[in-house]
């Protein structure tokens, strides 16, 4: 399920970090929390996790950047002054059909402040909009990354989760570890019954977009607070062949790694 959340503006010509996806992401589970307790706090302390794996665990949900009319906008350093009365943004939820009935609710007429030590921006959503559901229903689909793609392998003798190389997608094992996480997530997915298990399949990964024009894009998480880390992801179109099933989980959930701060939205082309 895929959501547009739009929301007015309160005070236009207030600052909001480019670096705001934290932020974001934090939003996304207090709405969550006031709507679902038990729910939320599964999704932030266990998530989901494989028999094969079980330290290896996914939220499965992704989200845009908040999205600004250029005209209404103007960046200063890592900031962009917001001079728009509406912005919007998408989230992307791989749930079970008893869990969606609550996530519009959860957000309608909320208030907040989303920002950082660059600035806050103050909303409030008045309208959320359940996106038309994406068909999937041929061997290969063409997708195209809205958020940087963030695809990594551990370092020798390291963990993944604290020590690892970002991969661009020209490295020889980027179509490896993209694969692999992918795999990862269909593994829990089927365990939780939230996608039917079609067994083992051949999955193949494909770049369209000329090497010269991949976009590096580096991030910065809980920018000025505890914890801060800085990502490298990349934007690109590409070509998977794959089972629609398989499709349709990386279409919802999002690509590569780190999908609850926001890294690997696409939309299909």
């Amino acid at each position: 399920m895929r959501l547009k959340i739009t929301c007015d503006v309160l005070r236009p010509g207030q600052y909001i970090s480019l670096n705001h996806q934290y932020e974001l992401s934090s939003y996304i589970y207090h709405r969550l929390a006031d709507a679902d307790p038990e729910f939320a706090q599964m999704l932030h302390e266990r998530g989901f996790s494989f028999d094969g794996e079980p330290n290896k665990v996914f939220r499965f949900f992704c989200f845009s950047n908040l999205y600004v009319p250029k005209k209404w906008s103007k960046f200063s350093g890592h900031r962009i002054q917001v001079f728009a009365r509406k912005v919007s943004f998408e989230v992307s939820f791989l749930l079970d059909r008893a869990a969606q009935y609550f996530i519009v609710g959860a957000f309608m007429n909320s208030q907040f402040g989303i920002g950082n030590e660059d600035g806050v921006l103050d909303l409030k959503v008045t309208g959320v909009e359940v996106l038309p559901e994406v068909n999937f229903d041929s061997p290969s689909a063409r997708f195209r990354l809205i958020t940087p793609v963030y695809v990594s392998k551990p370092v020798e003798g390291g963990d993944e989760r604290l020590s690892s190389d970002h991969l661009s997608p020209t490295h020889e094992e980027y179509t490896h570890y993209f694969i692999k996480n992918l795999k990862r997530k269909y593994r829990a997915a089927t365990e939780h019954g939230l996608v039917d298990d079609i067994g083992d399949s051949q999955i193949a990964f494909r770049l369209l977009t000329p090497p010269s024009n991949v976009r590096r894009k580096p991030r910065i998480i809980k920018k000025g607070r505890p914890g801060e880390t800085r990502i490298i992801g990349y934007q690109y179109d590409f070509e998977l062949t794959a089972p629609p099933t398989i499709q349709y989980l990386g279409y919802t959930v999002g690509w590569g790694g780190q999908n609850a701060q926001g890294f690997g939205l696409g939309k299909k082309i």
